[in-house]
């Protein structure tokens, strides 16, 4: 079950009529575009967790033999009951919970305290929606039942379908239109140059979240200042290279050139290899400054 802060920072949950946590799990739905949601340090906090985790341990959950099962007639909190299954000789079972990745690190947690995001996973929308996810119209489940079995052993997620009204708080809440990934357009216009779609929903982007947990490909951003201070020392070293005559920094210019090409390489290789992602424009375009801008000041000066 969907969950989430209100105004003045109180859960909402579903009623009580309708679930109990005894035999459900509920999850925190709230975004962070387009950051993933991960696991806090201490694994067993009390509900809600995010909504795209519990998805995740719930279908792995459900591969493992004797697993707990939602019981109607339940007592105890669903969540403390898989805490005691995989803390009862049970952890041995790969489940998300397994991934380093999939939980906060302490250099993220300190980056917190200076606005900062530093190696925080982040939603990798390079991959073809199609390859994600199905969107399919509630209507068309109902008015054929038939296709009920072929759900079976896959994550299902009832969410609203980016009408106006969609959310919680407010009308269009679960909509997020501002700032549109580019890599979405960009299937979007591939699959029908006439999708005008320029919204992208909670379901959505939960979905491509689940989707990154279950396949444990979690891609970890390394920080601009981090590479760009690097790429400042390459250039400046460049620059320092004995360059006398004007002619002669054409035969130097395939050194910066040589430098930043293998880096855009190694870049996308460990990009597709490690999920890595590396700064590129930002710290090639520092290497060709702090290469060229020194020769041409020394020859104003000459």
């Amino acid at each position: 079950m969907a969950a989430t802060h209100n105004l003045k920072g109180e859960w909402l949950q579903a009623l009580p009529e309708i679930t109990s946590l005894n035999w459900s799990l509920q999850g925190d739905i709230k975004v962070l575009p387009w950051y993933m949601r991960l696991f806090s340090v201490d694994d067993w906090q009390t509900q809600p967790w995010h909504f795209s985790n519990l998805l995740t341990l719930s279908y792995e959950l459900q591969k493992i033999p004797n697993s707990p099962q939602p019981q109607l007639d339940s007592q105890t909190d669903f969540l403390q009951q898989i805490n005691a299954f995989l803390k009862d000789g049970n952890k041995s079972h790969q489940t998300i919970l397994s991934s380093q990745r999939s939980h906060l690190q302490p250099i993220t947690v300190f980056s917190y305290w200076l606005n900062q995001m530093w190696m925080h996973p982040i939603i990798d929308f390079s991959i073809p929606p199609q390859q994600v996810y199905r969107s399919l119209p509630a209507w068309e489940l109902l008015e054929n039942p038939a296709m009920i079995p072929n759900l079976q052993q896959q994550i299902v997620m009832i969410a609203p379908g980016g009408y106006n009204e969609a959310g919680i708080s407010k009308d269009g809440e679960d909509n997020f239109h501002r700032d549109l990934p580019l890599a979405v357009k960009y299937w979007r216009n591939r699959e029908s140059s006439q999708n005008k779609n320029r919204v992208i929903t909670g379901g959505e982007t939960h979905a491509f979240m689940a989707h990154h947990l279950l396949t444990r490909r979690l891609v970890v951003p390394i920080p601009d200042f981090w590479i760009t201070a690097m790429a400042i020392l390459v250039g400046k070293s460049l620059s320092i290279l004995p360059i006398k005559r004007q002619k002669s920094i054409w035969k130097w210019l395939f050194i910066p050139t040589i430098i930043t090409g293998v880096y855009g390489l190694v870049s996308l290789q460990v990009y597709i290899s490690l999920a890595i992602l590396l700064p590129g424009i930002l710290p090639s375009t520092m290497v060709w400054l702090y290469f060229i801008l020194p020769y041409f000041e020394r020859n104003k000066n000459a």
